[in-house]
């Protein structure tokens, strides 16, 4: 599978919030990921990883993180 970059939402409300999605998502970054990005208005997280989105997404919420699949990012 090519590297893609994949948009997720999460419920993030504040600075604390996007700080503790980075803190777990960064933990994959180098494994699963090959980087991501937070942005608090839109609440949405990107990432970049040649891994499918269900995987992602599998292994986010082993690590507590909920989201939701939202699409391929063009």
């Amino acid at each position: 599978m090519s590297t893609q970059i994949y948009e997720f939402h999460v419920e993030i409300h504040c600075e604390n919030c996007t700080a503790a999605v980075r803190k777990v998502v960064g933990k994959l970054k180098g494994t699963i990921l090959d980087d991501f990005t937070v942005d608090l208005e839109t609440q949405i997280l990107s990432v970049t990883s040649s891994m499918s989105p269900e995987k992602i997404m599998e292994k986010f919420q082993n690590k507590g993180l909920e989201c939701t699949y939202i699409r391929i990012k063009e």
